[in-house]
C-alpha cells in the first residue's frame, strides 16, 4: 500500500518533470520567435517546423500527465483519509 509520504513524493515528481517540459517548450517558441526575425529560407521553416512540433508533443505530454496529477491528488486525500482513521 502506497504511504501518504510516497504518493506525495511522486506527485512532486510529476510536477518537477511537467516544469522541466514547460521550459522545454517556452526555449523552442523562443527559437521559433528567432528564427522568424530573420530571412526566410526553405531550412528555417524547417528548423520552425521542427520546434512547433516538438511544442506540439510537448503540450499532448503535458496535458496526460496533468490530468495523471490530478487523479494522483485525489489519490493523496483518499490516502491521508485512510491513514488517519
Amino acid at each position: 500500500m502506497t504511504t501518504l509520504a510516497q504518493a506525495q513524493r511522486n506527485t512532486l515528481k510529476s510536477l518537477n518533470r511537467e516544469g522541466g517540459r514547460l521550459l522545454s517548450m517556452k526555449n523552442n517558441a523562443e527559437a521559433i520567435i528567432r528564427l522568424s526575425e530573420g530571412s526566410v529560407t526553405p531550412e528555417i521553416v524547417e528548423q520552425i517546423i521542427m520546434h512547433a512540433l516538438a511544442i506540439q508533443h510537448d503540450a499532448e505530454d503535458t496535458q496526460l500527465a496533468l490530468q495523471s496529477t490530478a487523479i494522483a491528488i485525489g489519490d493523496l486525500n483518499v490516502v491521508a483519509i485512510t491513514q488517519q482513521g
